[in-house]
């Protein structure tokens, strides 16, 4: 793609700046070294690269980050995890220049530090984040226990009949017979029953009751 591009602009001329050429592989170092600006850079994009405004816009808005705080965008987990920057920072980082709301971004940062304190639970969800610092956490449920239990509950199926149908309640008596299976007290068995969304009025068919 980008050696048919170069191409393109060979025949049609190379966008000029000050004597010097710029291929489309340059378009970002030159924006970062302040040679042409957002805007330039950002039309580039949609006349030689195909892109539309809007995928531009937000390809350039995501360089601001490096250019204004010297921390590249896809580097903001890393920077989170290493230290170098606070959640706070982080959350301005993804809404300035990701465009995440203020929700979003709040809840990426959330799960940043829940893998950052149990790194065994990295790929968590927010979701299972939530579910567990409400049901599991005050209980003492290990971290990386519980998202062991969450990932066999999203990935276990149920059982079918001679008509391929699922079995209603196999599922569950599955996953039950897992967490009783656990090294964890009743106290904490109930806690995984419901952080998975079970009812308590049938708590009773848990096997450890």
């Amino acid at each position: 793609f980008a050696t048919e591009l170069n191409a393109y602009l060979k025949s049609k001329g190379k966008y000029n700046k000050s004597e010097k050429e710029i291929t489309f592989e340059d378009i970002k170092d030159e924006y970062l070294s302040g040679n042409i600006t957002a805007q330039r850079a950002i039309e580039m994009y949609v006349l030689y690269g195909g892109y539309s405004q809007e995928k531009a816009t937000e390809t350039v808005t995501k360089w601001r980050a490096e250019r204004e705080t010297g921390i590249a965008y896809d580097d903001i987990e890393d920077a989170f995890m290493d230290g170098e920057i606070s959640e706070a920072d982080a959350r301005n980082l993804y809404t300035t220049y990701g465009g995440y709301t203020e929700e979003e971004a709040s809840e990426k940062v959330t799960v940043l530090a829940f893998v950052k304190k149990h790194p065994e639970c990295d790929g968590i969800s927010y979701a299972a984040v939530e579910n567990y610092t409400t049901y599991c956490e005050p209980s003492g449920v290990p971290a990386g226990t519980f998202y062991d239990a969450w990932q066999y509950n999203s990935s276990t199926r149920a059982d079918v009949d001679e008509n391929g149908e699922s079995i209603s309640g196999s599922k569950k008596v599955k996953v039950l017979d897992y967490i009783n299976g656990l090294n964890l007290t009743y106290a904490q068995k109930d806690s995984l029953y419901y952080a998975f969304g079970w009812a308590e009025s049938r708590i009773y068919e848990a096997p450890w009751h």
